[in-house]
């Protein structure tokens, strides 16, 4: 049978759109491998900023160094001196009485600080920082002193051992009378 447009139904398929079959990959015993995206290179970071770090971690080394050297080299709390560095009377150039190289001066000289009083501690264990400051206070106390009439620079100044002193023998307290203006002084303050 043909149809008017000469088509033979009999023999031809009907059309119909029909979708193309979708292409399947190929079985694997492997899963698939995702693809990678190109990598970009980073560029090199630039090293003008070298010195700076340098700086910055030396001074970082130093600060700890330095705190380490105050943690295990002291109690960190006030003034303290090793055993007999100066001996009643003396009078020191500069007002750190705590400093083992002060320069003692005749106390007719301007100077900025004077030892008064000097005691000893009973032996015994360590009585702690405390007790060892209001012994040394009461020693300030019962120190005769030629004091000037305007007295408002000069302050009292008390020096004690340390815990390690202690334990190396040093049972030494120390009253200074210091000038919180400089080398104001220019006399003893001892009668």
């Amino acid at each position: 049978m043909s149809t008017p447009d000469g088509y033979d139904r009999m023999n031809a398929a009907p059309a119909r759109n029909i979708p193309p079959r979708p292409r399947r990959s190929p079985v694997s015993a492997f899963p698939a491998v995702p693809k990678r995206r190109p990598t970009r290179r980073r560029k090199a970071p630039e090293r003008r900023n070298r010195p700076l770090a340098a700086v910055i971690a030396l001074a970082l080394l130093a600060l700890m160094v330095w705190g380490l050297s105050a943690c295990l080299g002291g109690s960190g709390g006030g003034p303290t001196a090793s055993p007999g560095p100066y001996a009643q009377g003396d009078c020191l150039a500069d007002a750190d009485p705590t400093a083992g190289d002060n320069r003692t001066v005749p106390c007719i000289e301007p100077h900025s600080a004077q030892l008064v009083a000097v005691g000893t501690a009973d032996e015994g264990a360590y009585p702690g920082r405390e007790a060892l400051e209001a012994d040394a206070l009461r020693l300030c106390g019962a120190a005769n002193l030629n004091l000037p009439a305007d007295t408002s620079s000069l302050k009292q100044r008390a020096v004690v051992p340390t815990q390690d002193g202690w334990q190396n023998g040093d049972r030494r307290t120390e009253c200074f009378i210091v000038s919180t203006g400089g080398k104001i002084l220019t006399g003893s303050l001892l009668p």
